[in-house]
């Protein structure tokens, strides 16, 4: 109920999140780009708490983000029961995951 101490005011911060790090895309995976390695992953459900669809962010090896999908039940499975960071997989041309 009180009024804060200082006054709001707006600061942007583009530049400090632009000097950040960052990661190339690789917008599509070859063959010979080799196994990915992945980095984070989730699974979207649908309005029936039924696996729909996995998402899945990788690392090519030469740093390179590529991100996958997959509708396959056993690689949403995996992904729900147990840990997959660190794990291999492939991404085909077509952006579909799968782990090796």
């Amino acid at each position: 109920t009180r009024p804060p101490a200082k006054p709001f005011r707006h600061v942007d911060r583009q530049a400090g999140v632009d000097a950040l790090p960052s990661r190339d895309l690789a917008e599509t995976v070859a063959p010979d780009d080799g196994p990915v390695t992945v980095e984070t992953s989730t699974v979207m459900f649908d309005r029936e708490n039924q696996p729909e669809r996995a998402i899945v962010a990788t690392l090519l090896s030469d740093g390179r983000r590529a991100w996958g999908g997959s509708t396959d039940p056993e690689v949403m499975e995996a992904i729900t029961t147990t840990e997959t960071h660190g794990r291999t997989g492939e991404v085909d041309a077509e952006g579909e995951f799968r782990f090796v």
